[in-house]
């Protein structure tokens, strides 16, 4: 029997044993893809833009939250100013009253 003979007389004992055929039977079908779920539109916003709109909020809040601060730094060294010009004020006056008492009791 030549060599090719033999191989085919083997195949069938083969692939009754299990051989290659077998390692194939075993695997899974392939899968279908999985098809995406429909989002709500109001999902899909914010995940789309949800990171954008947060910067944009939070930069504008630390904004206003500065001039705020500069705002109130500003007018209060202004309300400063005011009460110690009022204060020189009252000072200048005290001089002259006590210029003037101080003439009258000469007299």
């Amino acid at each position: 029997m030549s060599a090719r003979a033999r191989a085919r007389a083997l195949l069938p004992r083969l692939l009754r044993a299990g051989g290659q055929r077998r390692g194939m039977a075993d695997m899974a079908p392939p899968q279908p893809a999985p098809q995406k779920k429909e989002v709500s539109k109001h999902i899909g916003f914010y995940k789309e833009l949800g990171r954008p709109l947060s910067k944009v909020f939070l930069m504008s809040f630390f904004t206003y939250q500065a001039c705020y601060w500069a705002w109130l730094k500003l007018e209060k060294e202004e309300v400063q100013r005011g009460k110690e010009e009022e204060v020189k004020g009252l000072m200048a006056e005290v001089d002259k009253l006590k210029e003037a008492a101080a003439a009258a009791g000469k007299k």
